[in-house]
């Protein structure tokens, strides 16, 4: 053989071996037990594995696997190496494995391509529980760490909402929006949902959602038990018995905004009760807003913009020297869809008035996106700028004009390594209060006139009070190196 193709020979060993020592960024189960849709499986229902944090090669599946009710093979799953195609791994033969109790502690094997080839829990429910399965894609090995058996014949795939809260098209409600409830650790029936919900600005019945039992099915769901539409506002704290199908009465969230915010709530489908368990107003959740435009230092910003502190549940406030320009209010960082507007285009601030505010959750769908506007006049002043999400107003106020104490309160703060330097007025009494930029409390501290505080390198807001002021002297956003 000549060296030319001995070395292309060896050219595309090389080739195939890195093809099959190649591993892969992340694994995903796919299958009957995760299967949401009645006739097939789809890639929206699988679900990623946990990777662990030390070895790159192996992943986790922590939760329940159950033969399910309905769809292409109910008890059969596979993994597969991305969330969009049907590439993967298998048991290695050419039979399908079964799973339960009988496996916890065997190292099975598995391959990567070739036959297709499933693990599966049998139809007689036997292995139907909580799994713990370690998958080692170096050694390729499948091993059940754990097993606990918790059937339930009824539901084994999971509830899920839908309806005008989670709406994200203008025109309707959508199966495909639907959110899966998560089930709970240790009893099967039970089933939570754990996040952020709000009265929608479009669509049909934008407050009002139900529970589907199959995520693309409306003939099979829950609804409040009675012939009224209910208030989740109405059972916070409280349990409430639901009925499986019927009149097709909805839970709902009011047009006020007053169910606004986060919500722990849960679903028991063997007592047939849906139960509150905590409920935190959008006031009481949001630790700070956020101010954008060219009027403020940030500039037109949805990633760094100026952060309002919260004075109290729903009332922000921010200081600072703005400029003749535009700005407006964002509700969470990093998107521009959610915020607080003008009530008309180009609204200009006149200081110490005050202006209504509107929320848009998405001006590109409906609504507006009108800024307010600073002209030369007021330009290059200190204000302070307040939102009050409880009567809709925001005020620019000139805090010299004001406040003739504003000389008294000023405060010069410089980052030095480890740490910042606050200099005050000798004499006063000052207090500072440190946040991490996600709201998260970190320590507060009385000094008179100035003082250094040691903090580990990172991001940081600051809230400086002079001794009996009611308003901060200070509100920063400050970078410790």
């Amino acid at each position: 053989m000549s060296h030319f193709n001995i070395s292309l020979v060896a050219f595309f060993c090389c080739l195939c071996s890195t093809a099959v020592l190649a591993q892969p960024d992340n694994l995903y189960i796919i299958g009957g037990p995760f299967n949401a849709h009645k006739n097939n499986w789809i890639f929206r229902d699988v679900i990623k594995l946990e990777q662990n944090n030390e070895n790159p090669h192996v992943f986790y599946y922590r939760g329940y696997i159950g033969y399910n009710t309905f769809g292409d093979e109910p008890g059969n799953f596979k993994l597969l190496t991305t969330n969009n195609s049907w590439d993967g791994y298998h048991p290695a033969g050419t039979d399908n494995q079964v799973i339960g109790a009988a496996q916890v502690g065997v190292t099975l094997d598995l391959r990567l391509g070739g036959a297709d080839t499933k693990w599966f829990v049998p139809e007689d429910r036997s292995g139907d529980g909580y799994y713990v399965i370690n998958i080692d894609t170096e050694k390729n090995t499948f091993l059940i760490e754990s097993f606990t058996a918790a059937s339930s014949s009824e539901f084994p795939v999971g509830l899920f909402l839908v309806g005008g809260p989670f709406i994200v098209e203008a025109s309707g409600w959508s199966v495909d929006e639907s959110v899966r409830m998560v089930r709970d650790d240790t009893n099967p029936d039970i089933f939570h949902f754990r996040g952020y919900l709000e009265h929608n600005q479009w669509g049909n019945e934008p407050g009002s959602f139900k529970i589907l039992i199959n995520a693309r099915d409306w003939s099979d769901s829950f609804h409040p038990d009675g012939e009224e539409d209910m208030s989740m506002n109405s059972i916070i704290d409280n349990v409430a018995h639901i009925r499986h199908g019927g009149s097709d009465k909805k839970w709902f969230l009011p047009e006020n905004g007053s169910g606004n915010g986060y919500w722990d709530f849960s679903v028991n489908t063997q007592n047939m009760t849906l139960a509150v368990n905590n409920f935190v107003h959008d006031f009481e959740y949001l630790e700070h807003v956020y101010i954008t435009g060219d009027a403020v230092p940030s500039g037109w910003t949805n990633s760094s913009p100026e952060v309002m502190l919260k004075e109290s549940n729903g009332i922000y406030s921010w200081r600072g020297t703005i400029s003749a320009g535009e700005f407006k209010f964002l509700k969470f960082i990093n998107t521009w869809t959610s915020c607080y507007v003008a009530e008309v285009e180009n609204a200009a601030v006149a200081l110490n008035h005050e202006y209504d505010i509107v929320y848009e959750k998405n001006y590109d769908k409906l609504g507006n996106d009108y800024k307010f506007v600073i002209d030369e006049d007021a330009a290059n002043k200190n204000v302070e700028i307040t939102l009050n999400l409880i009567t809709n107003k925001m005020t620019v106020r000139d805090v010299i004009s004001s406040s003739g104490i504003l000389a008294d309160q000023q405060i010069t703060v410089s980052t030095v390594q480890g740490g910042v330097c606050l200099s005050g007025v000798a004499d006063e009494v000052y207090t500072i209060s440190v946040f991490s930029v996600e709201g998260r409390y970190i320590l507060q501290q009385t000094f008179v006139g100035d003082t250094k505080i040691s903090l580990a390198k990172g991001s940081y807001l600051m809230k400086v009070n002079q001794s009996g002021q009611i308003n901060p002297a200070m509100c920063r956003k400050m970078i410790v190196f």
